[in-house]
């Protein structure tokens, strides 16, 4: 008796156990379970490894928990705060979410991809050299590390040399690049081998036959804007040289695609090797900077709509705990500002969700029901110019574990054995079996999963996650898919459009659910700890070539927040954007490696000597290109700027105490005014912010917080030459602790320096305004 009694206690713990383990996968984490054991229980295919995001307890010790899971067999591949990258097939899972220090397990889903002007409108020009070509260079980045995760790197533009040619690429660091004998080298961290390849050495960054990017000129644009050096007789629509905003600050450069090696490598799992390569770069830029003593800023202009925008994604969770160990970091809200891309309602017995997505190539939907609660979903197409239904799946239960696809090419047509699929398939076709709606063909995909996550308010809760992908154009304009999704008691619903080209959004269509862009900040922002960055237009001249006639785009309007920027209060009640800066009609460096050049180039020039090889003169461009892509590295230019003067001072500057220089620096106008919660705090003002940092307005009460209008400085034979002042001009120079040092009057144009110790003055120019000037 004893014995049985002791047997039916061991099963119900283990059954507890399981029910355990199952309440700490993600909706689509443990519907991927589900389908490996309907896999294994029909002997279809060999269990994989695959990568997902094991977020430890807050009171647990990640070191400690990533010794239990080896142990388990499975191996942490990376890990940031409590966040750890854990490869394991989906058999290891439940026994891995079992420990007591593990929280809960998710999927991983990668970011996508979302200047010369805009150093005057944001007054960098006033931190570095006031409004002349010729002045003296207070603030430039230098000594402050800025780190670039992004794609398309054209690791041999000349403005990635200074003025005595030397690179300022400290390291290329490629997690996603298979690491190959003869190739790079492989980065170590804490004493543990990285994946990817690490190029740290001039020879080794500057060898185009080992390292070089052909897929996009993003990267090289938003480095550019960060940091690009002037390159001689390279002008702007401004005039000026077109330069970065801290353009002698130390570069990294980290792209996160991941190669083929890769991503067969873990190809078995649920989050993309993307999201591992972002945690690897990040590790490698903080312990590169902690070697060197120099303070690091990290920027990224990659955002995503997936995921519940509430703080609680495991994505989000890893820039929070990368900010939390004292780093600094910018992300680009989005440019989905623009698009009817989020719903939100809730759903019962008489008000369905019911949704028309437009018509784009390439996009997944992503729903979330806050609930386990029962609920159905029904896909349909629709002819918006008839208004009416053309082809209806069945209904079908939203249960734990649907992965159902189908597809139809020019090769003939496919469809998983599930009715879902083959419901799908029929969709997608009339009865001859040619393909009725989509264009050469197409497929669509459907996943459901049912598990617990984070609640934003603290403990769990229970979700439904729901995706809808669509790859392939309809070949009638009039034609929409949609998705009906109903359920007996009321349950609260969101849902985002996800498009990798980007334009995806729900059909404001009569009869069906309507779609904002109230809520179109992506995802990773929203815990709220990085800067998120948004876009106002300081410019709106395109220029198609060099020596061109600079022609306006009206669709942006100078001085307005551009319509593209995505922004919103997200589900845990942060703002979005945090800042702004310019984006539109951003001119910057590009990759030259690119067969083809997309975007109106504003200057051209042959170089030579620029890597290892050449032979003969390469031409290298500096382009135009729109978004928060381009924003997010001019706010982290000017942040470095700031980093700068505050490491000279010996100061530490925090997110936070970034965060707060901001709210105290920011200009605020008509435009933003007008545009509520799109302005987030303002327009970042670059010299106003320095001043902050430098103590001086407490300091120096009398210090004018802005530049004088109209006026240019320079630095020559010992006189500072303040043209455009009246002579008799008073003239009060200060030194960074705010004692006086000299009281002068402009004579001559220009006030004399004799006698001055090197080092930073603030001048300030009788009542028309002050400058910075270094000695």
């Amino acid at each position: 008796m004893k014995r049985t009694m002791k047997c039916l206690l061991a099963l119900l713990l283990m059954g507890g156990g399981s029910m355990m383990a199952q309440d700490k996968l993600s909706p689509m984490v443990s519907s991927y379970v589900q389908q490996a054991k309907t896999r294994r229980a029909a002997a279809t295919e060999e269990q994989k490894p695959g990568l997902f995001m094991v977020r430890v307890q807050p009171n647990a010790n990640p070191d400690e928990v990533s010794g239990q899971i080896a142990g388990m067999g499975a191996e942490v591949k990376a890990a940031m705060g409590h966040m750890l990258m854990v490869a394991a097939t989906a058999e290891q899972l439940p026994e891995i979410a079992r420990l007591e220090g593990v929280l809960n397990i998710a999927k991983g889903t990668k970011p996508l991809l979302k200047l010369d002007k805009s150093r005057q409108v944001t007054h960098a020009d006033e931190v570095q050299n006031g409004t002349g070509e010729q002045l003296p260079q207070a603030y430039n980045g230098e000594g402050v590390i800025i780190g670039v995760i992004d794609a398309g790197f054209d690791f041999t533009h000349p403005v990635f040399k200074d003025d005595k040619g030397n690179l300022r690429i400290k390291a290329a660091y490629m997690p996603g690049m298979t690491y190959t004998e003869g190739r790079g080298k492989k980065a170590v961290v804490d004493g543990k081998e990285l994946e990817g390849t690490l190029f740290d050495i001039p020879e080794m960054i500057l060898d185009t036959t080992q390292l070089k990017q052909t897929n996009t000129f993003h990267g090289t644009h938003v480095a550019g804007c960060a940091a690009a050096s002037p390159v001689a007789n390279v002008k702007g629509i401004a005039g000026g040289h077109l330069a970065g905003i801290a353009p002698k600050a130390e570069l990294i450069l980290s792209e996160t695609y991941a190669d083929e090696q890769q991503n067969k490598k873990y190809e078995g799992g649920t989050t993309d090797p993307e999201v591992l390569n972002v945690i690897n770069a990040m590790n490698y830029m903080e312990d590169y900077a902690k070697k060197a003593g120099k303070p690091l800023l990290v920027t990224m202009s990659m955002n995503t709509a997936v995921g519940p925008h509430d703080g609680t994604s495991a994505e989000s969770l890893v820039y929070k705990d990368f900010c939390d160990r004292g780093n600094i970091m910018t992300i680009a809200t989005g440019n989905e500002g623009g698009d009817n891309c989020h719903v939100h309602k809730t759903i019962d017995a008489n008000h369905p969700l019911k949704v028309l997505f437009s018509r784009s190539n390439e996009y997944s939907v992503i729903n979330y029901l806050l609930t386990d609660k029962p609920a159905k979903i029904r896909i349909f197409l629709y002819d918006i110019a008839k208004k009416t239904e053309v082809a209806t799946t069945n209904t079908y239960d939203l249960v734990n574990g649907i992965s159902s696809k189908a597809a139809i090419s020019k090769d003939g047509e496919d469809a998983d054995k599930d009715e879902l699929s083959k419901d799908l398939l029929k969709l997608m076709k009339d009865g001859d079996g040619k393909s009725r709606y989509y264009n050469s063909g197409g497929a669509l995909a459907v996943k459901n999963g049912i598990g617990e996550t984070q609640d934003p308010k603290g403990g769990t809760r229970h979700v439904t996650t729901t995706t809808i992908q669509s790859i392939g154009l309809m070949i009638s304009s009039d034609i929409r898919l949609g998705i009906e999704i109903t359920a007996n008691e009321s349950i609260e619903q969101r849902a985002w459009i996800n498009s990798n080209s980007g334009g995806g959004e729900f059909e404001n269509v009569e009869g069906f659910d309507k779609g904002s862009a109230d809520v179109s900040v992506g995802d990773l922002c929203t815990t709220g700890v990085p800067i998120s960055v948004g876009s106002w237009t300081a410019n709106n001249l395109v220029v198609d070539e060099p020596g061109g006639k600079p022609e306006a785009d009206k669709k942006e309007t100078v001085g307005d927040i551009s319509k593209y920027t995505s922004y919103g209060v997200d589900y845990a009640g942060h703002q979005h954007p945090f800042v702004l800066t310019p984006g539109n009609c951003i001119y910057s460096a590009s990759n030259s490696f690119l067969s083809d050049e997309f975007n109106d180039v504003i200057a051209k020039q042959d170089f030579s000597n620029q890597f290892k090889g050449q032979t003969t003169p390469r031409s290298y461009r500096w382009v135009r290109a729109n978004g928060t892509s381009m924003a997010t590295p001019i706010a982290a230019g000017i942040i470095a700027l700031w980093l700068q003067a505050a490491h000279d001072k010996g100061i530490t500057l925090t997110i936070d105490k970034v965060k707060d220089i901001i709210k105290e620096s920011t200009e605020t106008d008509e435009f933003t005014q007008k545009a509520g919660i799109r302005a987030g705090y303002g327009k970042l003002n670059a010299y106003k912010g320095l001043l902050k940092v430098l103590g001086l307005p407490t300091a120096i009460s009398e210090l004018s917080q802005h530049q004088p209008q109209g006026m240019t400085f320079r630095i020559a034979d010992g006189r500072l030459y303040a043209e455009g002042a009246e002579d008799g001009t008073a003239v009060t120079l200060y030194n960074l602790s705010g004692a006086i040092v000299r009281q002068s009057q402009v004579a001559g144009g220009a006030v004399s320096l004799d006698g001055l110790q090197p080092g930073v003055y603030a001048v300030q120019i009788g009542r028309l305004g002050s400058t910075l000037i270094r000695l």
